[in-house]
């Protein structure tokens, strides 16, 4: 993942003075998130990453999170100690309680998302004292 403000097509409308309290923000959050070294993901990908490093290779990714959008059920498998799974809405409410966790082996978990309304949540698990951030999409019902 590449934080430009450079390049593209905002160029010109960052450029504009008005626009300096936003491109210092952005600026700012950038080097936040790369001096404290956050775990970043991208929207389309189900595996954790870290930002910056050259030697990411998702095969060997400790998280794996499917499917993603996903209807009712949500499957976790890591390669470490899961410790804590959390679930939030986009307004920072914990929904954790809403949904039923089933564990399948000691790597692997099920996640029933079924009570959850449709919508865009963000699940966080602690795995090896590390916190691994992911967006999930929950879809409506399924028509067969």
């Amino acid at each position: 993942m590449h934080f430009s403000l450079t390049q593209g097509p905002h160029q010109d409308l960052l450029s504009d003075p008005i626009f300096n309290p936003v491109r210092d923000k952005i600026k700012r959050d950038r080097e936040k998130i790369l001096a404290e070294n956050h775990e970043i993901i991208a929207p389309n990908y189900s595996e954790c990453y870290i930002l910056g490093d050259d030697n990411y290779n998702p095969s060997h990714s400790i998280v794996k999170i499917y499917p993603n959008p996903t209807y009712d059920y949500l499957f976790i498998s890591v390669q470490q100690t899961l410790q804590n799974i959390d679930m939030y809405e986009v307004n920072g409410e914990k929904v954790t309680a809403n949904i039923e966790i089933k564990e399948m082996s000691s790597f692997d978990r099920r996640l029933n998302l079924s009570s959850l309304s449709p919508g865009t949540y963000f699940l966080a698990l602690q795995v090896d004292n590390k916190i691994h951030t992911q967006q999930i999409v929950k879809n409506g019902v399924q028509v067969n």
